[in-house]
């Protein structure tokens, strides 16, 4: 228990004299917690179909910088058909592994924040959501960005 405290503590100092905000310091936390965590294990030795050769571990290390997993339990919300501003369904109770890590997007540095829903059943998942600087992007920039991080692994 003492180790980990002080790990914490370590973690803590770094984080403000590197200037980095809060959620750095929660995201790098919950990767220290769940380095052993099978949920987030599946996922960084899985791979895309496209590219059997590489992991989602290798290829996301590779291109992301400060990279971060976690698992949690979610809720992902449905469409908005009826046009009110909120979801009409939402899926509960959802296991979710997110990565984070910083890359390059239009010229600048940002946050990336990715999250996979597991079917723990089928053994599968999917990317299901990105956000830059936790600004919700398109499921297109998701595939997109995927595509890059893969291919740009040596």
């Amino acid at each position: 228990m003492k180790r980990l405290i002080n790990v914490l503590l370590i973690i803590m100092i770094m984080a403000m004299m590197s200037g980095c905000d809060f959620s750095d310091f929660t995201d790098q936390a919950a990767n220290f917690f769940d380095l052993d965590d099978e949920n987030v294990l599946m996922v960084k030795g899985g791979h895309p179909n496209l590219y059997p050769d590489v992991s989602y571990e290798q290829a996301f290390t590779s291109f992301f910088s400060s990279p971060t997993w976690k698992y949690f339990v979610g809720t992902q919300e449905g469409s908005n058909n009826d046009g009110n501003g909120n979801a009409d369904n939402a899926k509960e109770n959802l296991d979710v592994v997110e990565f984070t890590g910083y890359c390059m997007y239009m010229n600048t540095e940002v946050k990336a924040r990715i999250q996979f829903v597991l079917d723990k059943i089928n053994g599968t998942f999917e990317a299901s959501y990105l956000a830059f600087n936790e600004v919700p992007q398109s499921k297109l920039i998701l595939n997109a960005l995927l595509k890059k991080a893969f291919e740009s692994y040596k």
